[in-house]
């Protein structure tokens, strides 16, 4: 059995040590883990309906992908590239260390040890990265949440011409292209308060 867990481990450790080495994404999952890279830290809503869409869109498919088979592989995520790899490097550094130094007499208990082992470091992964997937989804900002959102304005605003705000939102700096239907227009450092959104920009009045 020793060179079973050596070659588990080699494969598995190789992966492992190369996703944390270079960055690599050892992820291939059929839409169980997910990739939620929609960032709006830099938006300027200034491309159209993309821009202040990309946000709702992110989160329906994300919570989608992450909700689909959530009930059955959250104790069984054979469908994760992820927790194959984790799972044969540690199933295999288990029964390696177990098997090399003579710390168990039998062998179907060494392995008995190292499929849990093995089982128990993929599976904690797969719930980690969930996790941490769900926190990001929910701290992403949606066209929605501008919606009664205070902010300054950086560019004049005016009925007849688009400016731009920043808002401060979900930890996040946000620049929105802005429109007001106040008889005054907006200069550069006003406060302003967003009370609804267009295709393209939002509509700002004067705060307090």
């Amino acid at each position: 059995m020793l060179i079973v867990y050596l070659v588990a481990l080699a494969l598995g450790g190789t992966v492992v040590a190369a996703s944390i080495l270079f960055g690599g994404d050892t992820e291939s999952d059929v839409g169980v883990d997910v990739d939620v890279d929609a960032d709006v830290d830099t938006d300027l809503v200034g491309d159209g309906v993309g821009e202040l869409e990309a946000d709702a869109g992110a989160d329906a498919d994300s919570d989608t992908g992450v909700s689909t088979m959530d009930g059955f592989l959250a104790w069984l995520p054979v469908t994760s590239l992820r927790f194959w790899t984790f799972f044969l490097a540690f199933f295999g550094l288990t029964g390696t260390v177990l098997t090399a130094f003579g710390l168990l007499s039998s062998t179907a208990v060494t392995a008995a040890i190292s499929v849990g082992i093995g089982y128990l470091a993929g599976t904690g992964m797969i719930a980690a990265l969930r996790y941490l997937s769900r926190n990001q989804i929910g701290s992403t900002v949606s066209e929605h949440d501008y919606v009664g959102a205070n902010g300054t304005v950086m560019l004049p605003v005016a009925r007849a011409q688009l400016g731009t705000i920043r808002i401060e939102m979900k930890g996040r700096t946000v620049e929105l292209l802005a429109r007001t239907d106040d008889d005054r227009p907006l200069d550069a450092g006003d406060p302003v308060m967003v009370y609804s959104t267009a295709n393209d920009h939002v509509l700002v009045t004067r705060a307090g």
